[in-house]
């Protein structure tokens, strides 16, 4: 605990701003309520494995058995009746987790891990997320944690585009599914998924003409697109793994977060794993963009 105390900036990865309520205000109400407890020693035992490869070992061992509570809590948690004295809890647990999940598929040294159904599996639990706003939507909007629902974006309206080479990218991967062979519902959930990544990749843009960007721009999309989708993925629909292949690349972006480049190289590596020979030129692009940081985006470092 005292780890998570000291170190919540370089654990969580946020903006000042935040940092007050990663470091007391949700530790607070870990102590009236273990359940969200066992979630922040998860991750403070990850970012120690993290920092220390030599007991990473003994780390993740404890990671685990607290993660395992948390989450066996958390399943509880969603199948009760909605008490509002747990919502400041339950969502921080929410959100805890969704980070712990991704940053556990990358530690360790194996890559196996994180295959496209551990991917799924993170996008699921991310949606809890949103769930978890859902049940108590006033009092999170207008309370402590609402911080935490606002993430930097360009104003509905403001015309935002892409490099040329990004945009044409973008129609390939369209013109694709469209004559991949999909049926209509596939093809519906794809477009839209895509459409919405696209939507994901202009307000990287945008954010990076003057700041960095955060974790939250990118688990947007987790939550934007459709549980057909997602089920796309579990089945390892060539197209749907393509999409995502595009999503792991724009990962890269996202500089305040210790695990995030090794999400999208594990990532890219199990989507390679998963597609068919045919389509593996598809997730060329990805995989140079991840190499690159997706710095054709970037300003700073395209300069």
């Amino acid at each position: 605990m005292y780890h998570y105390a000291t170190r919540v900036c370089d654990i969580v990865g946020v903006r000042e701003d935040l940092i007050h309520l990663w470091r007391d205000y949700i530790p607070q109400q870990a102590i009236k309520h273990p359940f969200l407890m066992h979630g922040i020693l998860a991750l403070a035992a990850l970012h120690l494995a993290y920092l220390q490869p030599s007991s990473s070992l003994r780390q993740l061992q404890t990671c685990d058995r607290h993660q395992a509570i948390a989450l066996e809590q958390f399943r509880f948690i969603l199948s009760s009746p909605v008490d509002p004295q747990l919502a400041d809890a339950r969502f921080a647990l929410a959100a805890t987790l969704a980070v712990s999940s991704m940053a556990r598929s990358c530690a360790g040294s194996d890559s196996a891990v994180l295959d496209v159904n551990k991917i799924a599996e993170l996008f699921i639990l991310t949606r809890g997320v949103r769930d978890m706003i859902h049940l108590s939507a006033e009092h999170i909007r207008t309370g402590p944690l609402a911080a935490l629902l606002h993430t930097r974006r360009f104003t509905e309206g403001t015309e935002i585009g892409l490099p040329p080479n990004i945009s044409a990218q973008f129609e390939a991967v369209q013109h694709m599914l469209q004559t991949y062979g999909l049926d209509s519902s596939a093809l519906h959930h794809c477009q839209t998924a895509l459409l919405e990544l696209r939507g994901i990749y202009q307000n990287i843009a945008h954010i990076l003409r003057t700041g960095n960007v955060e974790l939250g721009v990118l688990s947007r999309w987790q939550v934007l697109v459709s549980m057909e989708y997602i089920t796309l993925v579990q089945a390892h629909n060539p197209p749907a793994l393509v999409i995502l292949a595009y999503y792991a690349a724009a990962m890269t972006t996202v500089h305040t977060a210790w695990y995030t480049q090794v999400w999208a190289e594990r990532a890219l590596h199990s989507i390679g794993h998963a597609l068919e020979v045919t389509m593996q030129r598809w997730i060329r692009w990805p995989l140079e963009q991840v190499q690159d940081l997706l710095s054709v985006l970037s300003p700073k470092l395209a300069d």
